[in-house]
C-alpha cells in the first residue's frame, strides 16, 4: 500500500528546499489533468515517459494511473529516494528511477534492456530556477539526435515535451513576432518545436506557496529540426542581436527589428552567416 503524499514527506522529515527551487503539487484533480496531457499520446510499449524532478512522485502516481507502461524518474534530490523507491516496487516494473541532475541528460539513464522505444515525452513540474536552462539543453540534444551520444538517439516517432515555467517564462516561450514578449528564447523554442502555452496555474496550487503563477507549456519537437547541428550557432547569432532588440541592423538584419523577424526567418539567416 502506498502511503499519501503528504504523510510520506511527513514520515521522512522531508520539506521543499528553497535552493533547488522546489514548489510540489499535491491537488489530485491537477496532478490528473497534467498527466493527461498531451491528449492522445501514445501509451503502447514503445512509449517512454521521462518525468523530470519526481520529488515524492506526486505526477508520477497520476502518469500510472493515466496508462502509461514505462516511466523514467530523474530526480537529483536524494532525501526522496525512499519513497521514490517504494513507488517503484509498488509500480511493478512500470518505473526505473536515476538519481542524477537532469541537465546531465545521459542517454545511459535509458534502461538497458527496454530497446523498442519509439515515442518519448518528457513531463515535469520543473523547478523555475533550472526550467530554462533544461529546456535549451533539450534543444541541443535533440539537435544532435543523429549521434549514439545524444538522449535522442533511439526515438525515431513523436518527441513531445510537457513543462511547468513561471507563467511569465511560458509567454516569452510561445510569443509571435513582433510582441512585447518575443525574444531569443521564443526564436529557440519555436525553431525546434511547435509550442502552446496549454494551461496557466495559480500560485495557490503550490506548496509552499511561490510569488508568481506558473504555467504549462506543450512542445512538440519538430521532425525536420533533428540532427541539424544548427542550435549552438543560432542560440549565438541570436544572442548577438536581442542585446539591442529594439534596434535596427540594415547589414544583416536588412534594416528590420529583432523583435519582428520570424524563427523560420532566424534560422534562414545563422544558416548563412
Amino acid at each position: 500500500m502506498l502511503y499519501a503524499l503528504k504523510d510520506l514527506m511527513r514520515i521522512y522529515r522531508v520539506k521543499a528546499e528553497k535552493s533547488l527551487s522546489q514548489n510540489f503539487i499535491f491537488d489530485q484533480q491537477l496532478l490528473r489533468r497534467i498527466a493527461a496531457l498531451p491528449p492522445g499520446f501514445p501509451k503502447d510499449d514503445a512509449t517512454l515517459v521521462m518525468e523530470v524532478g519526481p520529488a515524492a512522485g506526486n505526477l508520477s502516481r497520476a502518469l500510472m494511473s493515466h496508462g502509461y507502461k514505462h516511466i523514467l524518474l530523474v530526480e537529483k534530490d536524494l532525501r526522496f529516494k525512499p519513497m521514490l523507491s517504494q513507488l517503484k516496487e509498488y509500480a511493478n516494473g512500470k518505473i526505473d528511477i536515476v538519481f542524477d541532475d537532469a541537465l546531465n541528460l545521459n542517454p545511459k539513464w535509458i534502461p538497458h534492456d527496454l530497446q523498442i522505444f519509439n515515442h518519448l515525452l518528457i513531463i515535469g513540474n520543473l523547478p523555475f530556477a533550472v526550467a530554462t536552462p533544461l529546456t535549451l539543453k533539450f534543444f541541443e540534444a535533440f539537435d544532435h539526435s543523429s549521434t549514439e551520444h545524444s538522449f535522442f538517439h533511439k526515438f525515431a516517432g513523436n518527441v513531445e515535451m510537457v513543462l511547468m515555467y513561471q507563467y511569465e517564462v511560458a509567454r516569452k516561450l510561445v510569443a509571435r513576432p513582433g510582441s512585447r514578449d518575443y525574444g531569443r528564447l521564443a526564436v529557440l523554442a519555436q525553431t525546434f518545436s511547435n509550442c502552446q502555452l496549454v494551461q496557466k496555474i495559480p500560485r495557490n496550487k503550490f506548496t509552499p506557496t511561490p510569488l508568481v503563477d506558473a504555467a504549462l507549456v506543450h512542445f512538440k519537437l519538430k521532425p525536420e529540426m533533428r540532427s541539424r547541428h544548427i542550435f549552438h550557432q543560432l542560440e549565438k547569432f541570436t544572442g548577438q542581436f536581442f542585446r539591442h532588440k529594439n534596434q535596427t541592423n540594415n547589414l544583416t538584419l536588412q534594416g528590420r527589428r529583432p523583435v519582428h523577424i520570424a524563427p523560420e526567418d532566424w534560422l534562414h539567416l545563422a544558416s548563412s552567416a
